[in-house]
């Protein structure tokens, strides 16, 4: 897969998956780097399957949201108003990504297409999967680059019952990297993507493909540990779900070093929250984040830090000057008018510095599993 340079530009759409495109590029693999006398292959065919149902309802921990929903629940009722709105604001977002049931503390099922992609490859649903996890267990062994890709994948399902069969359209993509210019050790990543509707494209040089899908997730795991079976525990997971032309939401999990969820909410046109002075905070809020750390042990306690920011995107401009969510048109001009003018982004230090400081903290439920 060749390298694609990217242009920094304004847009509304899905923001967190420009992070997905950049890795689903940066871990393609050259195969012929590949051990002579050694081969790995991309068993890839059509996939077709009728599921009668995207509702996920078993080994609900496994799901992308089933931990950050528990543990996020402050363990005290004294939390503020603005804590508490926008906790109910985060999870009504969740509520429409996934479509869980039941409380948020004790969610019943799941239905969204990557929990129900996750769940087929785990219960070894499509041969073909199966086939390409044995193909990654395979080049570890050998220890040699390898790739499955596969464009054409439809998972079909009628939970309404009127007979109207609703389908998912896939890309899924395995990729075993066994050295890495930075000199981690070897891991296996696993791309979903689904395009809703629309048309799966033929190539992914383009990451616009992936700024226009209805949902996406990347995963890592240890070369070490896995597996071409069942449910695996990753070391990191990206996913994202657009909800608008102008929202999208991400969660991002640290399994393998600190042991934190960060769940992001972004709406351009900034965030209504009808009823409550959120004077305390950046008016409008255009992005929300919640962080979750889980603690090193058990006795350690479950921490929750929230952030906000004004802004999507920012640029220092000419004469130091911060441009917050320039327009195209705006920043043509100001090429234009300064000709020499190197644009660096800017960073909210209250949201994307390396140490930001909360606007809001709590103590979250602790989740044993997680320490």
């Amino acid at each position: 897969m060749q390298n694609t340079v990217f242009k920094w530009l304004p847009s509304p759409k899905i923001p967190a998956l420009t992070t997905l495109g950049l890795v689903l590029l940066s871990a393609c693999t050259d195969t012929s780097d590949r051990t002579a006398g050694l081969q790995c292959y991309n068993p890839a065919v059509a996939v077709l399957l009728d599921r009668g149902t995207a509702v996920t309802k078993t080994n609900l921990h496994q799901t992308q949201f089933d931990d950050f929903l528990k543990g996020y629940q402050p363990t005290s009722a004294e939390i503020s108003l603005e804590e508490k709105a926008l906790i109910l604001h985060l999870e009504q977002k969740i509520k429409q990504a996934t479509h869980f049931t039941g409380s948020a503390s004790a969610a019943e099922s799941y239905s969204d297409p990557i929990d129900l992609m996750e769940e087929i490859m785990a219960n070894d649903e499509v041969n073909n999967f199966t086939l390409a996890r044995s193909q990654m267990e395979y080049a570890i062994e050998n220890h040699i680059g390898c790739r499955y890709s596969n464009q054409n994948v439809k998972i079909s399902h009628d939970d309404d019952g009127d007979g109207n069969a609703t389908s998912f359209n896939y890309l899924i993509d395995y990729n075993f990297v066994p050295v890495t210019s930075e000199g981690n050790e070897p891991f296996v990543s696993r791309t979903i993507i689904e395009f809703g509707s629309g048309a799966i494209p033929e190539t992914l040089n383009d990451t616009t493909d992936i700024f226009y899908s209805a949902a996406a997730s990347i995963t890592t795991y240890s070369a070490a540990t896995f597996t071409s079976f069942g449910y695996m525990t990753p070391q990191s997971v990206i996913a994202s779900w657009s909800l608008s032309e102008t929202e999208s939401l991400t969660i991002s999990k640290d399994y393998k070093t600190e042991n934190r969820d960060s769940v992001e909410y972004t709406l351009s046109t900034g965030m209504d929250f009808e009823g409550i002075d959120l004077d305390v905070i950046d008016k409008p809020v255009k992005r929300l984040k919640f962080v979750i750390d889980y603690g090193a042990s058990p006795d350690a306690g479950t921490k929750v830090e929230i952030f906000t920011s004004d802004f999507e995107r920012a640029l220092v401009g000419p004469n130091g000057r911060i441009l917050r969510d320039p327009t195209a048109s705006e920043l043509e001009q100001l090429e234009t008018d300064f000709p020499e003018w190197n644009p660096a982004r800017y960073k909210d230090p209250n949201y994307d510095a390396d140490a930001p400081i909360p606007a809001f903290a709590y103590t979250g439920t602790r989740l044993p599993h997680r320490q």
